[in-house]
């Protein structure tokens, strides 16, 4: 995959040989292009698992049980954990940008089918709860799991060299399993 199959048609792709502002303004304003569409990407897939801590209490208002929640917070670090190597590797071998929106849109649609079942009162009967609750935040864990390796992936298409890019989302996607197997730690 080439750094052209990331961009904006009207920039430019940036040359075997060119590194970070080697070619001049077009090169800078596609990388600066380049940052900020990535940045934005990453913190909408961001705000879209903060919403959830936002409202737990709120769900545990409406009647979702306190194991249910935990067991939540529990599945989607697991996914996530596991989702963020896997969604590094797609980053390095497929075009990042249906990948990314792919994530948006997958977090999305898990966000509204919680809502869904908050609204529908999907909670009073416990075994139903613990399928939609815990299937949604489940497949909800890969989808946002694509994120960072995959933003990181189209940042080092455009900040660094083309024989210093190999890998890149791979890399990050085992950072972030790391970071997350502290997080589960912690909290045991």
């Amino acid at each position: 995959m080439c750094s052209s199959d990331l961009i904006h048609p009207r920039l430019p792709a940036m040359a075997e040989s060119d590194g970070l502002l080697n070619d001049g303004a077009s090169l800078f304003r596609g990388q600066i292009w380049t940052y900020f569409v990535t940045w934005w990407a990453y913190a909408a897939n961001h705000i879209t698992r903060k919403c959830y801590t936002n409202v737990k209490n709120v769900m545990i208002t409406k009647g979702l049980g306190i194991d249910v929640i935990g067991r939540m917070d529990m599945i989607f670090m697991f996914t996530y954990a596991i989702g963020s190597p896997l969604a590094g590797q797609l980053g390095d071998r497929m075009a990042a940008n249906k990948l990314i929106g792919i994530g948006l849109y997958g977090s999305a649609i898990c966000i509204f089918a919680l809502l869904f079942g908050i609204w529908e009162g999907f909670y009073v009967n416990p075994y139903f709860s613990n399928f939609w609750f815990l299937g949604f935040y489940f497949v909800f864990g890969f989808f946002q799991a694509i994120g960072g390796p995959v933003g990181t992936s189209v940042m080092g298409s455009w900040m660094c060299t083309p024989g210093a890019k190999k890998n890149r989302g791979l890399i990050f996607g085992r950072s972030e399993e790391r970071r997350v197997g502290k997080e589960c730690r912690s909290r045991w």
